[in-house]
């Protein structure tokens, strides 16, 4: 494999700037995503269930067959 030569310098301070950036911005989604799953809070997820309702993920789970693979798009 060809190595890539970069003339990025991973000590620098705006590198370094960047780099927080960004992780803080990976952290910020990951945590809207875990809210996003939670599927509203419990009070919701609670009124939902006891309609007798299933979430989306839920019935697609009960679709699948066990173990096969599921890619989520959006």
């Amino acid at each position: 494999m060809t190595i890539l030569k970069s003339s990025v310098n991973p000590h620098d301070p705006q590198f370094l700037q960047n780099h927080d950036n960004m992780a803080a911005l990976v952290t910020d989604l990951r945590e809207k995503v875990a809210d996003i799953r939670l599927g509203g809070g419990p009070a919701l997820i609670e009124r939902h269930r006891g309609r007798g309702k299933l979430f989306v993920r839920d019935r697609i789970e009960t679709l699948l067959d066990e173990g096969s693979p599921f890619l989520e798009i959006s």
